[in-house]
């Protein structure tokens, strides 16, 4: 009788070290997915600020060509005003703000992204500038 409850009992230690040996590697299988879950989102992160850095490489080099530009204009100017030196008259220059060119294109029928890229500005910048311009419009008719 105790010889088949030995028995009994090896039997029953024998399957619960394969239930816990088949436990033991599909836990193993999992922690390995879950790493390479991570390496794929951690590269997919490392694209985008890629992505990100090029963008904005663009942009720079963007602004240092209108830099660039602006400062020849400024140095222009100055030549045809060292070359006017001896005008007195003193001349008025009116520039129109952004705000105003906007408007002005925004009246003439252009669209926000095409003032956007027109005027080298964002397109929220652009939408926020009309947005404000009828909010006035609405308030003053009140």
């Amino acid at each position: 009788m105790t010889s088949i409850l030995i028995l009994v009992s090896f039997l029953l230690h024998m399957v619960s070290f394969t239930v816990i040996f088949q436990l033991y590697k599909r836990m193993n299988a999992n922690q390995q997915l879950d790493t390479s879950e991570i390496d794929a989102l951690l590269a997919e992160y490392i694209d985008e600020i890629k992505k990100e850095n090029i963008r904005l490489q663009q942009q720079l080099v963007t602004l240092n060509k209108r830099e660039n530009v602006e400062t020849n204009q400024i140095q222009l100017v100055e030549k045809e005003e060292q070359d006017d030196s001896y005008n007195n008259e003193q001349q008025d220059e009116i520039t129109t703000s952004l705000q105003a060119k906007i408007l002005q294109l925004h009246s003439q029928g252009y669209t926000a992204s095409q003032i956007a890229r027109q005027l080298n500005c964002g397109k929220t910048e652009v939408a926020l500038t009309i947005k404000f311009q009828q909010n006035a419009k609405l308030d003053s008719s009140k």
